[in-house]
């Protein structure tokens, strides 16, 4: 540090104990300015942001109206896809708030897309051309039939676009959620701008916009002695907070089990999607893994055939069956999403079917229905009735062992049942639905093989594990953490054991009670072949 000729002439030298004193300091002062921790190179195109106050916005102001407005949005965009719902909001404001007029931007009020999506090929959606605000362009925007089916599109389009798979291992981490979504940039052939991230960061810490995520709600302390930050978003230089690993779980390394006499479980084979996102199989004890698919893209939500011979599994727009020996795939010509579950008798399928239908004033959205079919897709039947006046959302099918029922995860948005996302039963024929959960967060059930139990995961940061009767009652929460939702449960063969997947994409199984929990390999989706 140099200092100014003026500064330098006003010094008076000092007598040496003070001197003595004065150099102590200054080398105290140099030590601690270099003992900066290394930055760690985590995502080296996003530095991490600096601290900024938190300044809760006031109820009567124009913005904290329209946050308030669209927070239950957010919510249930969380509770379907897992995306915090304090990232969601942050990018609303910042793709749709025009602070020059203190109102939503042309694009959020006439057509409900509140996040900037543009219309891709093949177009599912009604597509408005609209102005671009930075490039001043006419482009092509989606358009959506309600803020709600904006917000459960924006959802569906992060959790189903494979570049941002990375970030939904931190749904409990909104800020490292944002890093890794933001890694993206048109397709990803650049990150997004340090400032697109700053500026996220910026909203989500400012209004406190966590205290609207699903789940425990992490508000931040003030921190007086940081200044706002108002408009110039200054890249910082400190380490990147490491994401934060559950400390109330026993965390086991993944190791293959030893082997035993009698397999765990009753025996069978783990089918699962690798690391590299293709299908694998291995057994129980993780030993012999062996991949089925070279497909290219990533393979989701594997299911077993009764007879243990062949699997089902999606591509996010493909619906694949293939032998256990990895022969004979084959394309089906049906999109079910996630991957439909198949009745005991091997005939049927029951599953979400996705499609756009018109609604209000000739606009379109995106709306799910749970369908039964046969294996080839024929004789479609509806089980909920979900129309142009009924907008739902489901995820995860599972059958009774008798055949008689099928379980679910759903949420009913424009007419009751209302609520979040919660487990339903309904006869194969659509008759006599009942809630059995009233907990607006639980998802992706899977039926006991006894058809005594049905265990499924909660939505809501951190994923709990749970085990309830199949009538509804006796709910009892697993010591089981940070579950990975959506098709990441299954049961063993003769029902004493559950494989379940982490959000570090670690396979477990353990006792149905969840005790003797073991780590067998890495992965994610297990599903346990029924013999």
């Amino acid at each position: 540090m140099r200092l100014a000729n003026s500064q330098f002439t006003r010094m008076r030298l000092l007598p040496s104990k003070h001197l003595s004193w004065l150099l102590m300091a200054l080398c105290l002062l140099f030590i601690a300015g270099c003992s900066i921790p290394p930055k760690q190179d985590l995502v080296p195109e996003l530095a991490s942001p600096r601290p900024v106050q938190v300044t809760t916005p006031q109820p009567d102001t124009p913005l904290g109206h329209f946050i308030e407005q669209i927070a239950p949005l957010a919510q249930a965009e969380q509770r379907e896809s897992g995306v915090p719902a304090s990232f969601s909001i942050a990018q609303a404001i910042h793709e749709s708030w025009k602070y020059e007029t203190n109102s939503p931007s042309l694009l959020a009020r006439d057509y409900n897309n509140y996040h900037g999506i543009r219309c891709s090929e093949p177009k599912e959606l009604p597509c408005e051309q609209v102005r671009n605000a930075t490039t001043g362009n006419m482009d092509s925007w989606n358009s959506y039939s309600s803020a709600a089916n904006g917000f459960l599109y924006h959802g569906r389009w992060l959790r189903q676009n494979s570049n941002y798979s990375d970030a939904f291992n931190y749904t409990n981490d909104p800020l490292a959620f944002a890093r890794e979504v933001l890694r993206c940039y048109t397709g990803c052939e650049a990150p997004f701008p340090q400032s697109y991230y700053d500026d996220i960061v910026r909203l989500i810490n400012d209004y406190n916009l966590r205290q609207y995520d699903v789940g425990s709600p992490l508000v931040l302390a003030p921190q007086p002695s940081v200044p706002p930050i108002i408009a110039t978003i200054v890249p910082a230089t400190v380490s990147p907070a490491t994401p934060a690993i559950p400390t109330n779980l026993p965390m086991a390394t993944p190791t293959h089990l030893p082997p035993t006499p009698t397999p765990p479980g009753g025996g069978g084979k783990i089918a699962y999607v690798g690391t590299d996102r293709n299908l694998w199989i291995m057994n129980v004890d993780g030993s012999d893994p062996k991949r089925l698919t070279t497909l290219g893209k990533s393979v989701y939500h594997p299911r077993w055939f009764p007879d243990g011979n062949r699997l089902i599994f999606t591509t996010h727009g493909d619906t694949y069956i293939v032998n256990a020996d990895g022969s004979g795939l084959t394309r089906m010509p049906y999109d079910y999403e996630p991957a439909p579950s198949i009745s005991p008798d091997g005939r049927k399928l029951a599953g979400t079917f996705e499609q756009t239908r018109p609604y209000q004033g000739g606009r379109a959205f995106v709306t799910s229905d749970l369908i039964v079919s046969d294996i080839d897709g024929s004789n479609r039947i509806s089980l909920t009735g979900c129309s142009e006046s009924k907008l739902c959302s489901f995820w995860g099918t599972t059958w009774s062992p008798d055949g008689q029922w099928i379980a679910f995860g759903g949420v009913f948005i424009d007419s009751p049942p209302a609520g979040g996302i919660d487990i339903y039963v309904i006869r194969a024929d659509g008759s006599d639905m009942k809630r059995l959960t009233f907990m607006e967060n639980a998802l992706a059930p899977s039926w006991s093989p006894d058809g005594r139990k049905i265990a499924f995961v909660s939505s809501s940061p951190p994923q709990h594990l749970y085990v309830m009767n199949s009538d509804g009652s006796n709910i009892s929460k697993l010591p089981f953490a940070d579950v990975l939702p959506h098709g990441s449960l299954t049961w063993s063969p003769d029902g004493t054991k559950l494989a379940v997947s982490d959000t570090s994409h670690t396979i477990y199984i353990m006792n149905a009670d969840g005790s003797q929990l073991l780590a067998i390999g890495s992965g994610s989706e297990p599903a346990w072949s029924p013999r």
